[in-house]
């Protein structure tokens, strides 16, 4: 089997040359770390909500989440309160009793 010969000396322009080549091949190398990394981060919160907890407690929620759901709660328990000092849908009379009896 024949061995290729290989060239041991490189002029100043293919050593220019090879040296671009490398430095672009780095660039190229640490952006597709970077995009691999934010797969593996995607594919792990893709994980953890399917298997994860399934409580509403979890820590996965963020905390802002949360007091957008305390909030709406508050606004449907004043809108009750409202209901229930005005007179709302009640028939009730002075007795207690339903107004048409």
């Amino acid at each position: 089997m024949a061995t290729p010969q290989q060239k041991t000396t490189y002029s100043a322009a293919e050593v220019a040359a090879l040296e671009k080549t490398i430095l672009k091949l780095k660039t190229e190398n640490d952006e597709l770390w970077r995009k691999l990394e934010h797969m593996n981060e995607i594919f792990a919160n893709a994980q953890r909500d399917r298997f994860g907890q399934s409580s509403e407690k979890s820590t996965y929620v963020l905390h802002d989440q949360t007091s957008f759901f305390n909030e709406v709660e508050k606004e449907t328990q004043s809108g009750r309160d409202d209901e229930s000092t005005s007179g709302g849908r009640s028939t009730a009379g002075a007795s207690g009793r339903p107004a048409y009896l």
